[in-house]
């Protein structure tokens, strides 16, 4: 049962991050058989398996992050088609803007970004914050995983068959081939990359491979205002900037920018001293007091392509009301550690 509760709790979390605390769906759809099905058959299976594959290989973070890169292209390429079809529902202005090549480019910046941190990597640090004496160690058996990877594979085909009947049916489109197998092809590079990696002495260790730098890590508040901002910065670049006069390989450029930064940030203060769980629930909990603020303030009284957030607040009181007590837990996890220290 301790290694079933992590489970359960990751196949949950990243389907309600990924898509009900963004407003992709209302909290109601949620729970709907079909949709909490489809849901925690992609975000949730595809969570675990890239968690599990990073623990058994003795990976670290940079490594979930670039398999949460491949699970954005997977999801929005391979199954949903949003970076070539014209016709998805929630492209917008993006359906033209950034299009070229019969590739939506803005739009798959976007949401590669989104699912990388919001859908995979965050919910993967929550997870493990909850379980600290299970995060260092592979949470299922091989013959679990195999189900978890079979599960998801089917979601993913299942997904992909019924978007194409969909907008076939609809448009008459069909995926175009070249762009189509030329994303499967840099998932694959991707994966195998990123699975290659040499393996870390201390599995338990969240920090990226880079040199020790000197001084000590950023108080824990600022990370989380750091990873606020930045996570504002990229919706304001890829919702914002296409509604401006700018071309579109401003925001582009100015996305890549932005996650280059990020990472190098990220990776010089997680590898000074004193780094620890506090530090790394902060960066997580900039990004969702964001989802938070607009599942508060903004979704409820929003019809977005004819979806219904009434009391979609509840989501984000919910959202803050969990980080409030994931911060206390771990916080007085480190005091205690500390007291025993010393």
């Amino acid at each position: 049962m301790r290694r079933v509760a992590p489970v359960l709790v990751l196949l949950l979390l990243s389907p309600v991050v990924g898509e009900v605390l963004s407003g992709s769906t209302p909290l109601a759809q949620f729970f709907t058989p079909v949709s909490f099905f489809f849901d925690v058959g992609l975000y949730g299976a595809g969570a675990v398996l890239i968690r599990e594959l990073v623990r058994r290989g003795g990976l670290g973070w940079p490594e979930v992050v670039w398999l949460g890169v491949a699970y954005g292209m997977v999801e929005e390429g391979l199954q949903v088609q949003s970076f070539f079809n014209p016709h998805h529902a929630d492209l917008g202005i993006l359906a033209v803007y950034g299009r070229a090549l019969g590739v939506n480019w803005v739009w798959a910046e976007h949401l590669i970004g989104f699912h990388a941190v919001w859908s995979i990597t965050i919910p993967i640090i929550l997870t493990e914050l909850l379980f600290p004496a299970q995060r260092a160690t592979p949470w299922l058996g091989n013959r679990a995983l195999k189900w978890v990877a079979w599960f998801w594979g089917m979601d993913v085909l299942l997904g992909f068959v019924f978007w194409t009947l969909l907008f076939h049916q609809s448009f008459g489109y069909t995926p175009p081939p070249i762009p189509y197998l030329v994303t499967l092809g840099t998932i694959i590079a991707i994966t195998i990359l990123a699975l290659k990696r040499p393996a870390r002495p201390d599995r338990r260790s969240s920090r990226p491979l880079v040199p020790e730098a000197p001084g000590p890590a950023p108080r824990p508040w600022l990370l989380c205002l750091f990873s606020f901002g930045a996570g504002l910065a990229w919706f304001l670049i890829f919702d914002g900037l296409p509604n401006t006069a700018l071309p579109a390989p401003v925001p582009i450029l100015l996305g890549a920018l932005l996650a280059w930064a990020v990472w190098r940030l990220i990776s010089r203060w997680s590898s000074t001293c004193c780094f620890d769980d506090r530090h790394l629930l902060a960066l997580a909990t900039g990004p969702l007091i964001l989802g938070a603020l607009w599942s508060i303030f903004l979704l409820p009284s929003a019809r977005v392509l004819g979806k219904d957030f009434t009391g979609h607040w509840l989501v984000g009181i919910a959202t803050v009301v969990f980080l409030v007590l994931l911060s206390w837990q771990v916080n007085r996890r480190i005091a205690s550690q500390n007291r025993r220290s010393v």
